[in-house]
């Protein structure tokens, strides 16, 4: 039996909402806010996906496309927001010192070697360029992602997880990155062919005994970290770090998620 794709859709967002107004009330967002800036991302869309092929993208076809006035899309076009363009780049070259840390400086046992702080400058000389070591230090031990131990700088873990307080801005804009990355992962499979769509897979159960889940959590987060850790030699492989540009240049993410959740859900299933 075929659904009607508009209210599919409708049923989608109110899915995808829930979580995200959570997160926006607990933060305190009111919907006001919220509706400036679906507005400026309707027109940002619009402007730079929706254009007619070999036109000039006017106002006018924006406001067509969005429902919003002539008027608000002028203004939203004219209001400069201040961008995160800078934070995702000191978050990336962070993380490409602590992948560099990982896969080639290893102790004898294969574990993440100790740095001493001119070793950890080599570090990010290599993985990241003109990067202030210290800059790139500070990110990290911001993040928890490495302590100072007698001199000795030890790496906490394997993958750039900001771990800061409720109030810390950093781990809101993992958020979106890890979602975003979700959901255009969702969008091309929507407009490409099976033969072409990316992998988007999931499997659940939802008659998991309570006294049974810790020790799930425990494997299952056991399991992501050897796909993770696969996957990050594999793409270090292939990625030509920051001193060339590649031919074609593509950025390439794997992620992994898992959830619980309490109470009766839709029948188990892998999808």
């Amino acid at each position: 039996m075929e659904m009607d794709p508009r209210a599919a859709l409708s049923a989608a967002v109110v899915r995808l909402l829930t979580p995200l107004v959570r997160v926006l009330l607990r933060h305190g967002m009111a919907f006001a806010d919220f509706a400036e800036l679906a507005k400026r991302t309707y027109v940002q869309v619009a402007d730079k996906d929706f254009a007619l092929p070999g036109k000039r993208q006017t106002d006018s076809r924006i406001s067509v496309l969005t429902g919003l006035t002539r008027k608000d899309v002028a203004r939203l076009q004219a209001d400069n927001v201040a961008s995160d363009a800078a934070l995702a780049a000191e978050r990336n070259r962070a993380a490409r010192v602590l992948n560099a840390w990982v896969l080639k400086r290893k102790a004898e046992d294969g574990t993440p070697a100790l740095l001493t702080m001119d070793q950890f400058a080599e570090l990010v000389k290599e993985a990241s360029g003109d990067m202030p070591a210290r800059a790139v230090l500070d990110e990290l031990l911001a993040a928890e992602a490495v302590q100072i131990d007698e001199g000795l700088l030890r790496l906490l873990t394997q993958d750039y997880r900001p771990q800061g307080s409720e109030k810390d801005g950093r781990r809101l804009l993992i958020l979106g990155e890890h979602v975003r990355d979700l959901l255009e992962s969702a969008d091309h499979n929507l407009t490409h062919p099976p033969e072409d769509a990316f992998i988007l897979r999931r499997v659940y159960f939802d008659n998991i005994p309570a006294e049974a889940v810790p020790a799930l959590r425990a494997a299952l987060r056991a399991a992501g970290e050897d796909v993770i850790a696969k996957a990050r030699e594999q793409l270090a492989q292939a990625d030509l770090g920051d001193d060339l540009v590649a031919p074609g240049r593509t950025r390439v993410s794997l992620g992994v998620y898992y959830l619980e959740e309490s109470g009766p859900k839709s029948p188990g299933e892998s999808s």
